[in-house]
């Protein structure tokens, strides 16, 4: 055989083998709905599917390996054993579940995941000498600082708010909602010294009083 020949048929053979797709280096793939990779040597399908999110960039990250995408699922393919998991937000947006783990069998898996509009609180206080600590409560919790500010990250919507102040502090809005077009509040927090000064005052005159009426009776028995 002419050794021009030998080359062609070589060359073509290598053509050929450079065209075939490694089993385990694809997997289904739906370019409007899905982003699908195998980084680990097996074909079991593990699939995380979102709601909530339009078009924004999500992300899972499964034992260290993370993908990044638009679409609506992101699928692994794996071998069987043992994975943990955490999920990747936009900004703005919270995951039902942040992380996990997963036992991988043989039999596909599906991770639901739903994506809520979140909104950030901010309460900023005034009349407060440094290093007291105040407080809002919302839904039931606790958020407390000794700073100027507190910020609070939620589920988008509506909330009823307190304010907790430091004792002989209060707050001139001691209750309210904040949520929608309202994110942002003052809160102003004055000290309350007087009423209690007055209290301790006639608490003090009450015991002179007293105490001078008992040295008086004692000093006219002592004279009889």
């Amino acid at each position: 055989m002419p050794k021009i020949a030998l080359i062609a048929i070589i060359l073509s053979i290598i053509a050929l083998s450079s065209m075939i797709i490694p089993l385990n280096a694809s997997a289904h793939y739906n370019p409007m709905q899905s982003e699908s990779v195998s980084p680990f040597s097996s074909n079991v399908q593990v699939t995380f599917s979102e709601t909530g999110l339009s078009g924004q960039v999500w992300s899972v990250t499964l034992s260290g390996f993370t993908v990044n995408t638009t679409r609506e699922e992101i699928s692994f393919f794996i071998q069987s054993g043992n994975y943990t998991f955490s999920i990747g937000s936009p900004s703005g947006f919270i995951p039902s579940i942040r992380n996990g783990s997963i036992h991988v069998t043989n039999e596909p898996i599906t991770i639901s995941i739903k994506f809520t509009r979140t909104e950030t609180l901010t309460f900023y206080e005034k009349g407060l000498p440094g290093g007291q600590i105040w407080s809002v409560v919302i839904n039931g919790t606790r958020y407390s600082s000794s700073n100027t500010t507190i910020t609070v990250v939620l589920p988008y919507g509506l909330y009823n708010y307190s304010i907790v102040a430091p004792t002989f502090y209060a707050a001139e809005s001691q209750h309210g909602r904040i949520g929608p077009g309202n994110e942002t509040l003052l809160i102003t927090i004055i000290h309350e010294p007087t009423e209690y000064i007055i209290i301790i005052l006639i608490l003090v005159i009450v015991d002179a009083a007293i105490v001078a009426v008992l040295v008086r009776r004692r000093a006219r028995v002592a004279g009889k």
